[in-house]
């Protein structure tokens, strides 16, 4: 388990063309998935968004046959919070408390090495 207080810092890495970018489009486009998930699901729901909530705990559960060494679970939790982030959650000051949890899932004989298949299951509690 991994639980993260504190102000959120951005994450700036160097290109392949070593220029400074300040985030990976595949970490755009999960979190563009998050969004659109939460957001087809609460409109579903009658659900009016983004959601007002003063104060809010973030579960998130990731179970992989990838070992915890080769999962970014920093970057997991960053782009998670990220995709809630005005769209779904009114400020990302409203989120109290934010955990990651991961499972270790063992691997199928037959299962693809190349495709692992990776569970992520987001839970966003209403604290107040």
């Amino acid at each position: 388990m991994f639980k993260i207080d504190g102000k959120p810092l951005s994450y700036t890495h160097v290109t392949k063309k070593g220029t400074k970018q300040l985030q990976a489009i595949e970490m755009m486009q999960f979190q563009n998935k998050i969004q659109s998930i939460f957001r087809a699901d609460l409109l579903g729901r009658q659900l009016s968004i983004p959601l007002n909530l003063n104060m809010v705990e973030i579960q998130i559960g990731v179970v992989s046959s990838r070992s915890v060494d080769d999962l970014p679970l920093l970057m997991i939790m960053k782009s998670i919070l990220d995709g809630l982030n005005h769209n779904i959650l009114r400020d990302d000051s409203v989120v109290y408390r934010c955990s990651i949890n991961y499972t270790y899932k063992k691997r199928l004989a037959r299962q693809s090495t190349r495709n692992p298949s990776d569970w992520l299951t987001v839970k966003i509690i209403h604290l107040n």
